[in-house]
C-alpha cells in the first residue's frame, strides 16, 4: 500500500540508479521521504539508503529486499509496479494511474486471523473502527464514559505502539450519542452520528473539521445532504472525497436498513441524491459500508431479518457505473456472533472491524 497526497512528489535526480523496494507480504518498507510500502507492494526509489524494512512487531524484516533496477528516464519520480501509485513524467497532475488499487482483490488471498486491538479494548461496547491513510490515527465509538462517544488512539508511525485510549471531547456530549466515525484520510475531516439537536428529531450525519492534525477538531454541524428524516446508520468515504456511501433507514427501501450511494463533484460541494443499492440491500439491516479505491468493490455488513447477528461481506461489480454483484460472505473473519462496523485499507491488504466474539464488542485486527 501506498498512501500519497496528490500534490506530494517524490524527486530523484533527473538521471539515476533505480532501486526496487519488494517488501515481503505483512511487512512494511518505511522511506525516508514518508511514503509506506507495505504488504508485497513493489516500489522504485533513487537511494536505497532511503529505505527501512520493518515487520509487523517493528523489528528488522530480513525476508523484504531492495534490488538494482537499473537507470531511470530524466524527471521520473516514483512508481508502484502494480499499479498503487504512479508518479512520473514530471507533471504537476499527481496521482495518476489505476486509481491506487492495482491487484487488490485480486489473488490476495485469505485474511488473517484477526486480533484484538488491545489498546482499545474495554469491558462494554467497543464499535465501528476507522482510520487515517498514515494508519497513526484510530478513531471509534465505545461507551466506557456510560455514553456511546468518540473515541482515539494514536501512534508515531504506522507500526508503532498506540498509546492510551482518549475521548474526543471536543465532539463529544453528555446528553447525547456520538457514533459511527468516518475519518478523512489525511485525518483532517471526521463524520459521525449523532442525535444531538440540529437533526431531524433521530440520528443525523454530522462533519467536524480541523486545519492540521496538531489541532483540535472545530464545531460539528449537521449535513443535511447526507441525513435523511429517517435514522441515518453508518457512512464510508471514498478516499476521493467525491463519493460517500451511507447506510440509513428510509422510506421505499429494501429493509430496516439500506445503503445509499452519494456523489459530488468537489471535496467542498454539496452532495448530490441519494441512489439505493437495491442489488445489495436485503430485507434487514445492511450497514458500514467500505468503498474501495478503484470504486469497484464495497465490503459492508449484512444481517437478513430473520438472522440474529451480522456478518461481513463484499461485492464487486466491472466498473465503475455498474451494478454491483451479490455480496460475498468474508468466511475467515466471521464468527457465530455479530460481526460489523469495518474500515479497510487503500489496498485492501489490512482491515479493522468490530466483533463480540469474545462476549464483548471489541475492535479486532486483520491482514493479508
Amino acid at each position: 500500500m501506498i498512501e500519497e497526497q496528490a500534490d506530494r512528489r517524490v524527486r530523484g535526480p533527473a538521471k539515476d540508479e533505480r532501486w526496487r523496494i519488494n517488501a515481503r507480504s505483512h511487512h512494511v518498507a518505511l522511506l525516508a521521504s514518508g511514503l509506506l510500502c507495505v504488504s508485497g507492494c513493489s516500489l522504485l526509489v533513487t537511494n536505497p539508503d532511503d529505505v527501512t524494512f520493518v515487520d509487523s512487531d517493528g523489528g528488522a524484516d530480513a525476508g523484504s529486499s531492495v534490488v538494482d533496477a537499473g537507470v531511470a528516464d530524466a524527471g521520473a519520480d516514483a512508481t508502484v509496479d502494480d499499479g498503487g501509485l504512479e508518479l512520473d513524467g514530471g507533471s504537476d497532475a499527481g496521482v495518476t494511474g489505476d486509481a491506487g488499487m492495482g491487484d487488490a482483490g485480486v489473488g490476495l488471498g485469505p485474511w488473517s486471523a484477526p486480533t484484538p486491538v488491545g489498546a482499545a479494548a474495554h469491558a462494554l461496547l467497543d464499535k465501528n473502527p476507522t482510520m487515517t491513510a498514515d494508519l497513526r490515527l484510530l478513531v471509534w465509538t465505545s461507551n466506557r464514559s456510560g455514553n456511546p462517544d468518540l473515541w482515539m488512539l494514536t501512534r508515531p508511525s504506522a507500526i508503532g505502539a498506540w498509546g492510551l485510549a482518549e475521548p474526543i471531547d471536543e465532539l463529544n456530549t453528555t446528553e447525547y450519542e456520538e457514533t459511527n466515525p468516518e475519518i478523512a484520510p489525511d485525518g483532517r475531516t471526521l463524520w459521525f452520528v449523532s442525535n444531538r439537536p440540529g437533526g431531524d428529531d433521530g440520528f443525523n450525519i454530522w462533519q467536524s473539521t480541523r486545519p492540521s492534525t496538531d489541532d483540535d477538531w472545530g464545531p460539528a454541524a449537521i449535513v443535511e445532504s447526507l441525513s435523511s428524516p429517517g435514522n441515518d446508520s453508518t457512512m464510508g468515504i471514498h478516499e476521493s472525497l467525491l463519493v460517500a456511501a451511507v447506510s440509513a433507514e428510509r422510506t421505499g427501501g429494501a429493509g430496516l436498513r439500506d445503503i445509499y450511494l452519494y456523489e459530488r463533484s468537489s471535496a467542498a460541494g454539496a452532495w448530490g441524491p441519494p441512489s439505493n443499492l437495491l442489488e445489495l440491500n436485503t430485507d434487514g439491516q445492511d450497514a458500514a459500508p467500505a468503498i474501495t479505491a478503484n470504486l469497484l468493490r464495497i465490503y459492508f455488513d449484512t444481517r437478513e431479518a430473520a438472522e440474529v447477528h451480522h456478518d461481513l461481506v463484499v461485492a464487486e461489480r466491472s466498473s465503475d457505473v455498474a451494478a454491483f454483484g451479490a455480496p460475498t460472505p468474508i468466511s475467515e473473519l466471521n464468527s457465530p456472533q455479530g460481526d460489523s462496523g469495518m474500515w479497510v485499507s487503500s489496498d485492501e491488504r489490512l482491515m479493522f472491524f468490530s466483533s463480540d466474539r469474545s462476549g464483548n464488542w471489541e475492535i479486532y485486527q486483520s491482514e493479508r
